[in-house]
């Protein structure tokens, strides 16, 4: 865990540094303003490999009736990659929608709330934890944790396996993980 936190940290703050002085070099806003998502998105998708890195060796796998079928290392990129995706997702989300949103709050607000650092502070708050609260859920909400894939993506192992009826199984379940 302790080793998932620092290569985060440390890939957040190599492109934080990196992105900025590319971004002054080429003298680019976009480069600029994307630097923090690029940095909090990575570092997201990096801590969560390191911290679930054994799924790379593989995963569950069962028939649509519950039997396991065994372990699958294609089932096991795959969840890390859907997971990865979310990751990005709300990342996305909460750094591009919270800030309008919330500049949004503040300007719909009177000017005594809005002028007030405190105030400020408290819309900006506000306004970032029902971010939070909204975004992150329904960001791993897109692909469901127990998923399903077709066979035909698995190893050979995989293929030509029958169900308890003798049925050609097409796609097998395994758990994505959050």
């Amino acid at each position: 865990l302790a080793t998932a936190y620092v290569a985060a940290t440390g890939a957040a703050l190599a492109i934080g540094v990196g992105g900025t002085a590319l971004g002054k070099r080429a003298g680019g806003g976009i480069v600029r303003l994307t630097v923090p998502m690029l940095g909090v998105a990575l570092s997201a998708v990096l801590n969560l490999v390191l911290t679930r890195r054994a799924e790379l060796d593989g995963v569950p796998v069962y028939s649509t009736d519950g039997m396991e079928l065994g372990i699958s290392k294609a089932a096991g990129v795959l969840a890390l990659t859907k997971c990865s995706e979310a990751r990005i997702l709300w990342t996305f989300l909460l750094l591009t929608v919270t800030p309008v949103l919330s500049g949004g709050a503040l300007s719909a607000l009177p000017s005594a709330i809005s002028a007030s650092p405190t105030g400020a502070m408290a819309v900006d708050l506000g306004v970032t934890f029902a971010c939070i609260w909204l975004f992150v859920p329904l960001a791993m909400a897109v692909w469901p944790q127990r998923d399903t894939v077709a066979v035909s993506a698995l190893e050979e192992q995989f293929q030509g396996l029958k169900d308890k009826q003798r049925r050609p199984i097409e796609f097998v379940e395994y758990n994505k993980g959050l």
